[in-house]
């Protein structure tokens, strides 16, 4: 295992270095010659500083919606912060729900090659990785992806993002032939 993991580095760290030594040749003879360049997908867009304004902690006011009628609520805080040399948001998650204690975590990031936002979320309530991809329209961020039904099957899923004075409003929808059903919407405000 060592040693498959050893040669796959070696193999990843020997192609960065050929590509950073492809970049600084063609820019010889240029002002800071010899200085390894970056592709301009490699490099952070104003998509980055936009989840980097969401780092901290925040109360969240859940509603969830399990049946027709009233909404089922709690609170949970969550905490975010940028990793991986601020490339990506990080958030922790945690609530009581249904009795039992909840953790989530989601991870979010810019894709600048397919020029779309990205989350992951896992949970400890599920073993299934749900996965959205997103734009930004009219101040909104829209997600769009898969997520599990109660039966264990795959149904398209929504969610909206609206950016608030002191937070924002997550809301997501159950697409479904008849139109969008809204199943959940989290209000985060961030702590003082």
């Amino acid at each position: 295992m060592n040693k498959k993991f050893a040669v796959l580095f070696g193999a990843v760290l020997a192609g960065a270095l050929f590509v950073t030594q492809i970049r600084a040749e063609d820019h010889e003879g240029e002002a800071g010659a010899g200085e390894p360049q970056m592709p301009q997908w490699m490099l952070k867009t104003d998509a980055h500083k936009k989840l980097a304004q969401s780092v901290g902690t925040f109360d969240v006011a859940t509603e969830f919606w399990m049946a027709p009628g009233d909404p089922q609520k709690g609170k949970g805080v969550a905490k975010r912060e940028m990793i991986m040399n601020g490339n990506y948001l990080q958030e922790s998650f945690k609530m009581n729900f249904m009795g039992q204690p909840f953790e989530g975590r989601l991870t979010s990031g810019y894709d600048t090659v397919r020029g779309k936002f990205i989350n992951t979320w896992i949970d400890n309530m599920s073993p299934v990785m749900s996965q959205q991809t997103g734009v930004e329209k009219d101040g909104m961020l829209i997600f769009t992806g898969d997520e599990p039904d109660h039966d264990g099957k795959l149904r398209k899923s929504k969610s909206t993002i609206e950016f608030k004075d002191n937070g924002w409003v997550m809301t997501a929808y159950h697409v479904e032939a008849d139109g969008d059903k809204m199943h959940m919407r989290l209000t985060y405000t961030r702590q003082k």
